[in-house]
């Protein structure tokens, strides 16, 4: 199964949150699922890392989550851009943070998407 990663499945493992046990968990399943994170995320929690001078630590996930887990980087297309911008307007036409809509830009791939309350989105 093809399953694209929400950040905070990420950060969850990195700063040792509450749902740590569960991310682990479901990392684990490398060998029943392809897992994909996209560039946004992977950048994202870089910078984070960056910030907090965790240089080492962004080293090591890049080692432990691309290469020895297998996690595949994705990029959206300017096609996909565009939707996601349409898909995060609110009424008054100002764009609001709509991570559904980033998700949902990958409908014609088939990837399911997970995020860290354990909700399974898929589109098809």
């Amino acid at each position: 199964m093809k399953l694209l990663l929400d950040t905070n499945i990420f950060l969850e493992i990195i700063l040792d949150q509450e749902k740590s046990p569960d991310a682990k968990a479901l990392l684990s399943k490398s060998e029943e699922n392809e897992f994909f994170i996209s560039d946004y995320s992977l950048h994202s929690i870089g910078l984070l890392l960056f910030g907090l001078k965790q240089h080492d630590v962004f080293r090591q996930f890049l080692m432990d989550m691309m290469i020895n887990v297998g996690v595949i980087m994705i990029s959206l297309s300017v096609e996909n851009m565009i939707f996601v911008l349409k898909k995060g307007r609110v009424k008054t036409g100002q764009l609001r943070s709509n991570p559904d809509a980033s998700l949902a830009t990958k409908q014609r791939d088939g990837y399911l998407c997970y995020n860290v309350q354990g909700r399974i989105k898929e589109w098809k």
